[in-house]
């Protein structure tokens, strides 16, 4: 459902998909919350709400899918510190939070993360500095990563 007209709100019964793997729903006209529900879709794999109008905050429940490797949040109007919580998706590849309104520093948590190769955080409100642990982050790429599919 990538690159539709879809518009409205994210609909908390998609949680009731718990067999759900991929869902992918970019450059849309979405807008509201992320729904704290979408944490029962525990084998989720691939999430792609970019280009969006999506707003609030990043749910710290979304730490529960621990099978996710691609999260792409990036182009929406989300707001409030980077949940720690997140530390828990040790199997994240890619995490995607460009361009929205992100705030506070940068867990040092997030040192955990170490599968990950692509860490987009730019043009967002963060401040503060760089934890050392960052340096546990050895699979981070120089190179743009570039998914086989749409974030």
């Amino acid at each position: 459902l990538y690159q539709n007209s879809l518009s409205g709100t994210l609909p908390s019964q998609f949680s009731n998909l718990t067999g759900l793997q991929y869902l992918a729903l970019s450059q849309n006209s979405l807008s509201g919350t992320l729904p704290s529900q979408f944490s029962n879709l525990t084998g989720l794999q691939y999430l792609a709400l970019s280009q969006n109008s999506l707003s609030g905050t990043l749910p710290s429940q979304f730490s529960n899918l621990t099978g996710l490797s691609v999260l792409g949040l990036s182009q929406n109007s989300l707001s409030g510190a980077l949940p720690s919580q997140f530390s828990e998706l040790t199997g994240l590849r890619y995490l995607g939070l460009y361009q929205n309104s992100l705030s506070g520093t940068l867990p040092s948590q997030f040192s955990n993360l170490t599968g990950l190769s692509a860490l987009q955080l730019y043009q967002n409100s963060l401040s503060g500095t760089l934890p050392s642990q960052f340096s546990n982050l050895t699979g981070l790429s120089a190179a743009p990563f570039r998914p086989s599919s749409p974030i």
